[in-house]
């Protein structure tokens, strides 16, 4: 009797085991940054924790995946998010998905909106919607996707409104030939509706291309821009080098084109160890950043610049880097803005 029930414990463990499959991850993201903001004949000293995801200074992360019936459906959590000082989590990336018809088909519920017809680099279209949406991907033929999102959290969102508020999206990939992607936000507001494309290619071997776009409140005379980003990486072997450029589009009338150029160099000091130097210029202070759906800004008469250099340390269980740099960041209202970080 007691090795009866002891199979039957052990049948019933794999059972459990074979039919949700539960995969974890997480990353803290923290450090130090310190320096001086020059203004003037002012000098302010500063030393405080990196800024982190979405302006936290110190982050954990979780994210959780969990799969049953065969991959038929499961739910993915990809940011559990915890500001290490205020200790307040937030779960807003999160769905339950179904898939069917052998994958042709996958229907979605949740924050977590299917990030395959975001951008490459500059992430434009990666988790657009700011809450709970349905969402139908469709996979018709290898390398085609096709993605239909609707939002469904607005309080006192009509049918109507919610349907114009929806999000098309497509991409098409080659492997290791190009992958082009997109998506098109429609808006109940007139001329609020946003757009965005990408194209990265990598059909020779060592280099990689890629050429992205962004349009803003389209038909919009007032507030619409469109921003274009270029970049063109090379693997020399003994050393990389990367060049890119962004131009922003202002629709405004009488605004000037904003542009940041950044050439960079990375060298393999040792293995898992890389130093890169970087130097960026243009007429707008967004210098290196990252912008989500946002523009980057129309340009001013004054001129930025900043130079830094970055040495990173990457290993299975994590990454520390440690940068240190001079920024020579214009407004349009004080020209002598200085800023050292390390």
């Amino acid at each position: 009797m007691k090795k009866a029930l002891l199979v039957l414990l052990a049948l019933t463990m794999i059972g459990a085991v074979s039919f949700a499959d539960v995969k974890v991850s997480g990353i803290l993201v923290t450090g130090v940054k310190a320096g001086a903001s020059i203004v003037g004949s002012t000098t302010t000293d500063y030393i405080k924790l990196y800024e982190g995801f979405r302006g936290f200074d110190a982050i954990a992360t979780i994210a959780m995946s969990v799969t049953a019936g065969d991959g038929a459906f499961g739910y993915d959590t990809r940011a559990l998010t915890i500001p290490v000082l205020a200790l307040a989590p937030t779960v807003d990336l999160y769905a339950g998905w179904w898939k069917m018809f052998d994958g042709i088909a996958t229907l979605s519920i949740g924050g977590l909106i299917p990030n395959s017809f975001a951008t490459a680099e500059m992430a434009w279209g990666d988790s657009q919607f700011n809450g709970v949406s349905a969402n139908l991907t469709l996979k018709p033929i290898e390398g085609l996707e096709i993605g239909y999102s609707l939002p469904l959290t607005a309080a006192g969102t009509t049918l109507q409104a919610a349907f114009q508020g929806s999000k098309i999206g497509a991409s098409y990939s080659m492997k290791d030939t190009f992958a082009v992607n997109g998506a098109y936000l429609m808006s109940a507001t007139a001329n609020a509706a946003d757009a965005y494309v990408g194209l990265s290619v990598s059909a020779i071997q060592s280099l990689g291309l890629y050429v992205e776009a962004l349009l803003l409140n389209i038909g919009d005379a007032a507030l619409g821009s469109t921003d274009v980003y270029a970049e063109i990486a090379y693997n020399l072997g003994v050393v990389s080098v990367d060049l890119w450029g962004e131009v922003c589009l202002p629709a405004a009338s009488g605004a000037l084109m904003g542009w940041v150029v950044g050439p960079s160099v990375t060298y393999p000091l040792m293995e898992n160890v890389a130093l890169t130097g970087e130097f960026d210029i243009g007429n707008n202070d967004n210098l290196g950043g990252w912008y989500g759906m946002t523009s980057m800004g129309a340009g001013t008469n004054l001129m930025s610049w900043a130079i830094t250099a970055t040495c990173d340390y990457a290993s299975p269980a994590g990454k520390i880097r440690l940068r240190a740099g001079y920024q020579s960041l214009t407004t349009a209202n004080n020209s002598a803005d200085r800023k050292s970080v390390v």
